[in-house]
This record gives structure tokens, sequence and C-alpha cells, in this order.
């Protein structure tokens, strides 16, 4: 996420999978915890190579370029065992 992503309230995300730019509702308490740049850098370092090594530690192995995704499926699963709506999600 970039400095210039966040505006009052929201969360821009633009270039997404489906061409189209979308904002996410954010608290003022999350706001406020957020860097303050408006610059278009990264607000924060990869950690990519720390999760991978966490991953490899527990014994899960996952197919190449996976690595990440499988954190959206596993909120899903949980999402939707406790009691979560398909359409929210």
């Amino acid at each position: 996420m970039k400095g210039n992503q966040i505006r009052t309230g929201q969360i821009i995300y633009m270039k997404t999978k489906s061409k189209k730019n979308h904002s996410v509702p954010i608290t003022e308490k999350l706001q406020t915890e957020l860097p303050s740049s408006r610059k278009a850098q990264l607000l924060f370092k990869p950690c990519y190579s720390a999760f991978r090594k966490a991953m490899q530690r527990a014994g899960i192995d996952t197919p190449a370029g996976q690595l990440m995704h499988v954190l959206r499926h596993t909120f899903a699963s949980h999402f939707m065992m406790n009691g979560g709506n398909i359409i929210v999600l």
C-alpha cells in the first residue's frame, strides 16, 4: 500500500484485477495508526521472505506462486465457518 492510496475514511485500490478502482472504508482509529504520507511510496516493507520462512518452519508447502494467496482462502474458510455471508465475502 502506498501513501497516496489513503483518503479520509478510506483506502483506494487502483489497477485491480477487475480493472476497476475500489475503495475500502476504514475507521478513524485505523487512519490515525497508518503512516501519514501522501507520497506514492510504499508504506510498509515487503514481508514475503519472512512469511516464506514461517511457512517452511510450519511445514506448509504451497504450489509456486501461491504463497500469499493461501491466506485469502484461509480467511474465506474461517469467515464462512463462523457464520459469514457468502455475498459479503
